[in-house]
């Protein structure tokens, strides 16, 4: 309901955060939309199931030379205003399999790297062309309930109830055949070839 185009797509790298959180995925899954939109509500949701694992990234954190929040993290979410200009830093979490994990006056340690790494951004944002293009699983999120503080109220409160987490564990999906390292089409590919 909240996504448009291939929700199935968003669907499996999500699933994947859950079913394998320490293996990579090799994309970042970039929400697409206006503010109030409810990408952070979507995305908060499937990080409680990642307890002290989900990663919500605070301004400056992405670009900081001290990554210690990177340790162990197996969901990140990084809105717009975070990882704007660190594009080379975000091709090499969903990429490298380690990380170097650096802390203020201590020694660089090389940890495995099992980030699933979630992008929101603003209708004007393009995925990179070329090879590094199929890195970026871009998805269009519903603009019909942008700003609609009733549904979004409605939403969070269902999250309160007991059951919402069962509900959630209905949502992962099947990912036998699921391969994220093959080129995919992503709702910017496929409203593309449309025009």
């Amino acid at each position: 309901e909240l996504l448009l185009g291939n929700a199935q797509l968003a669907k499996q790298v999500l699933a994947h955060s859950i079913q394998k959180p320490k293996d990579l995925v090799g994309v970042a899954l970039v929400l697409r939309g206006s503010g109030g939109a409810g990408m952070s509500i979507l995305v908060n949701a499937i990080g409680k199931l990642h307890g002290s694992s989900y990663v919500h990234l605070s301004h400056g954190e992405l670009a900081s030379p001290f990554n210690e929040w990177m340790a162990g993290a197996t969901l990140v979410f990084a809105d717009e205003g975070t990882w704007r200009g660190g594009e080379d830093k975000l091709m090499a979490l969903i990429t490298d399999p380690t990380i170097r994990i650096e802390k203020i006056c201590q020694k660089a340690e090389t940890h495995v790297n099992g980030i699933h790494l979630v992008l929101a951004c603003d209708h004007d944002w393009v995925a990179p062309e070329g090879p590094s293009a199929r890195r970026f699983a871009v998805i269009d999120v519903n603009p019909e309930f942008a700003g609609d503080q009733a549904y979004f109220d409605r939403l969070l409160k269902s999250m309160e109830h007991p059951d919402f987490y069962a509900l959630l564990h209905n949502y992962l999906v099947n990912l036998e055949g699921f391969d994220p390292q093959q080129p995919m089409e992503s709702s910017s590919s496929s409203s593309s070839s449309s025009n």
